[in-house]
């Protein structure tokens, strides 16, 4: 995939390091702009499919207490996302993707 923003959300940002780390490097390996473009991480034992018509990726994570979602966003372009962002985006900003972590309840 192209370059991408990450964003986590605070209450991604209170899960153990890592475990954010495992999550993270475990979505960004399987999300894409086509599909999967969501990536589910449950508490419980499931076998990991997709669902969606392929849109979104269900695995599970048994250090997890709570459901995290990984989002993949296509902003369109570099000036449609600078503009989102706003003086939040980053200097030198030359992708249109974001990528947010957060957990199910923050969505």
């Amino acid at each position: 995939m192209t370059s991408i923003v990450i964003m986590r959300t605070r209450g991604f940002i209170g899960l153990p390091e890592e475990i954010q780390a495992k999550i993270m490097a475990y979505a960004l390996r399987r999300i894409q702009p086509e599909k999967p473009n969501w990536v589910v991480f449950k508490t419980d034992g499931v076998e990991e499919h997709l669902e969606d018509e392929g849109r979104t990726l269900i695995t599970s994570m048994s250090e997890l207490k709570e459901k995290v979602y990984v989002i993949l966003d296509d902003f369109g372009s570099v000036e449609a996302l600078k503009e989102n962002m706003g003086k939040y985006a980053p200097p030198g900003l030359s992708t249109s993707y974001v990528v947010t972590f957060l957990l199910a309840e923050e969505y």
